[in-house]
C-alpha cells in the first residue's frame, strides 16, 4: 500500500502537465531521495543530456532539449528533432519512487512560418515581406510532442537502480 500511495503522489507532479505523459515509475524502496537525485543527473549526464534545473526541494530535475536524429515524418523531409527528459523522485512512508519522462519533440517551424503570411481564408497575406523578416525566428519555432522515447527511459532507469543495493528495491 504504501508503494501505490507514494507513487500516486509522484505521478500528481506531472498532473498539471495535460500535453506531457505521466512517465515511467519505479520503486526504489529506502533509498535516499537526495542520492537519487544525484545519481539521477549523473545517469542523465552520461546519457548527453544538459541539467536545465534542478531542484532539490520539489525534488524535480528537467533536462536542456539535446537534437537527435529521428528521421523523416513527412513525404517531403523531416523536421528537427530533438529529446527533453524530466525526473521527479518522491518519499513516501519510508518509500523512494522516481518518475522519469523522455519526450520526442519535432520543430514545426517552417510550417508555422510558411502559414503565417497567410493566415486567413482569404489567401490575402496579413504580413507585409518586411514584417515577416522582423519578426524574431523564436517566435514562428514551435516544438510539438511526438512520443516517448520508452527504450531510452528504460536503460536510464535501469542504470539508476543499479547504483543502489538489491535489498532496497521493492
Amino acid at each position: 500500500m504504501r508503494c501505490v500511495l507514494s507513487m500516486v503522489v509522484v505521478a500528481c507532479l506531472f498532473a498539471g502537465c495535460a500535453d506531457e505523459p505521466a512517465g515511467q515509475m519505479v520503486s526504489l524502496g529506502d533509498a535516499d531521495p537526495v542520492a537519487v537525485m544525484d545519481t539521477a543527473r549523473e545517469v542523465l549526464v552520461m546519457y548527453g543530456f544538459t541539467i536545465e534545473s534542478s531542484d532539490h526541494q520539489r525534488m524535480t530535475l528537467t533536462t536542456l532539449p539535446r537534437p537527435i536524429d529521428a528521421g523523416p515524418e513527412r513525404l517531403v523531409g523531416a523536421s528537427p528533432a530533438r529529446q527533453k527528459a524530466r525526473l521527479a523522485v518522491n518519499r513516501a512512508e519510508g518509500n523512494t519512487s522516481l518518475v522519469l519522462v523522455v519526450n520526442n519533440q519535432r520543430q514545426g517551424s517552417a510550417v508555422h512560418s510558411a502559414m503565417a503570411a497567410t493566415d486567413s481564408y482569404s489567401s490575402v497575406p496579413n504580413h507585409t515581406a518586411s514584417e515577416m523578416e522582423s519578426t524574431p525566428l523564436e517566435q514562428y519555432e514551435s516544438w510539438q510532442n511526438v512520443g516517448r522515447d520508452r527504450e531510452l527511459e528504460n536503460s536510464i532507469i535501469q542504470d539508476i537502480r543499479a547504483k543502489f543495493p538489491a535489498e532496497t528495491i521493492d
